[in-house]
């Protein structure tokens, strides 16, 4: 598998606990994300709740499918002048950058 493929697979991931999760909570915004939804911040479907619980289930997913223990809420993304929650884009790229131990 290329590097490309993975990171198809890992923005399939987060498109998938996105939806599910908009299901879950009756967030028919996060039904049928993409790369461009908005999760977080203006315009965002999510509030902090609900973000912690998108956080967590990615958390776990990524751990089950590419078995791989990442932390995604920690200082690094917290710092940054750009929000890595803020699309499915953006938090694709952080996760990625988490999971290829670049300097995220």
């Amino acid at each position: 598998m290329t590097a490309t493929d993975d990171k198809n697979k890992l923005e399939a991931l987060i498109l998938l606990a996105v939806r599910d999760l908009g299901e879950d909570l009756g967030m028919p915004g996060l039904c049928q994300p993409n790369a461009e939804t908005v999760l977080f911040g203006p315009g965002g479907e999510l509030d902090s709740l609900g973000l912690v619980h998108l956080i967590a289930e990615l958390e776990e997913r990524v751990s089950e499918t590419f078995d791989q223990d990442v932390i995604i809420a920690d200082e690094r993304a917290m710092s940054r002048s750009r929000s890595p929650f803020r699309s499915v884009g953006s938090l694709r790229d952080y996760l990625w950058e988490l999971m290829n131990n670049e300097e995220a």
